[in-house]
């Protein structure tokens, strides 16, 4: 009888070691989790407002330029993420947008969206992105 006690003792304290382990590893996935998708979102605003930064200044940069290409690439910050960047019509929006959560940040580009005209489009941030601005017809 003394010998069953002590695996009943020994099970017993096992399953509570194993429990509190779990339960802890369990706590420090959420947290990791949680600041993850923390950081994912304010990366898509941080992606928002540089492509904003980069339309202003195609907008203002070569005055006697009639048309202006520029290609930028966007880093990915969190491995399980990618953005989508687009410009919309209705309406006329920059849109950002974290795949696959759907997590989507407008951007009135300062109100600027008001004088250009926008051609809609969208790109992955996976591949290297193109800007093209016609200042005669002021399309974006």
């Amino acid at each position: 009888m003394k010998g069953q006690s002590v695996v009943v003792q020994f099970i017993l304290f096992f399953l509570i070691g194993l429990s509190i382990l779990i339960s802890v590893g369990q706590f420090f996935k959420y947290q990791s989790d949680l600041f993850k998708e923390r950081a994912s979102d304010e990366s898509i605003k941080l992606t928002s407002s540089y492509v904003s930064s980069l339309i202003i200044t195609l907008h203002d940069s070569c005055k006697e330029c009639d048309f202006i290409n520029f290609t930028f690439r966007i880093s990915n910050t969190t491995a399980t993420y990618y953005q989508e960047v687009g410009l919309v019509k209705n309406p006329q929006n920059l849109v950002v947008r974290k795949i696959p959560s759907e997590t989507i940040v407008n951007s009135s580009i300062h109100n600027l969206n008001e004088t250009l005209e926008f051609v809609v489009s969208n790109a992955s941030s996976v591949y290297p992105i193109t800007l093209t601005f016609n200042k005669t017809k002021v399309i974006l």
